[in-house]
């Protein structure tokens, strides 16, 4: 996702939206995460895909760390 994301934003059929990506390949694209994911399942059952959105920039997740 992150070598096409890019051009993928440039396109205004992709810019906002959720993408699903199976085998390096677009497999489907909505507006709604979980009705995605949920169509993906029903289509491939037994496969692994990567659903992400496609935004100008990656979102940065900070997650504080704690001293054990």
């Amino acid at each position: 996702f992150t070598r096409i994301r890019a051009r993928l934003y440039k396109d205004p059929a992709y810019r906002g939206k959720f993408v699903a990506i199976r085998d390096r390949q677009i497999v489907d694209v909505g507006d709604d995460k979980l009705i995605l994911y949920q169509r993906l399942l029903t289509r491939f059952p037994d496969h692994r895909f990567i659903v992400s959105q496609v935004l100008q920039e990656i979102p940065t997740v900070s997650i504080d760390s704690f001293a054990v």
